[in-house]
């Protein structure tokens, strides 16, 4: 995903849009995470798809940092904080999201980098799926 158009970079409202847009190529892409690193160009972005980091694009700089502050913003962090790593989580209604989010943030030579893990319902097993005895499961 790269984002380089000049006029939504310009519009307040393009963070949000294009938060919601990620979460759900993420979503339908079957991504467990979604990492943006930020650096001199802008905002890296990848997608952890069956335990492998892949890149997926970039934003420019000024749209990637309205991103990463919207992030901290939902998940009720400190927005001017970035050297110190922290955690939260979104609420699934804040993004239209399939998945409840959790959100952390860590300081890099390079900038920020925020990782968002979704957490969907189906990926949780069942307890017999576990291949637990029935009679070891609460003992």
């Amino acid at each position: 995903m790269a984002v380089h158009n000049n006029s939504s970079i310009s519009d307040p409202d393009s963070a949000p849009v294009a938060l919601e847009a990620l979460v759900k190529q993420a979503e339908n892409a079957g991504a467990s995470d979604i990492h943006l690193q930020s650096n001199t160009e802008g905002v890296e972005i990848g997608f952890r798809l069956d335990g492998v980091l892949q890149a997926i694009g970039t934003f420019p700089a000024e749209l990637g940092g309205r991103v990463l502050g919207r992030i901290k913003y939902l998940a009720r962090l400190k927005t001017y904080q970035d050297q110190f790593p922290q955690d939260g989580r979104i609420e699934r209604s804040d993004l239209k999201s399939q998945a409840d989010i959790r959100v952390a943030t860590y300081p890099t030579v390079t900038g920020e980098k925020i990782v968002l893990r979704l957490f969907r319902e189906s990926q949780v097993p069942e307890l017999n799926a576990l291949g637990l005895a029935l009679q070891r499961q609460f003992t």
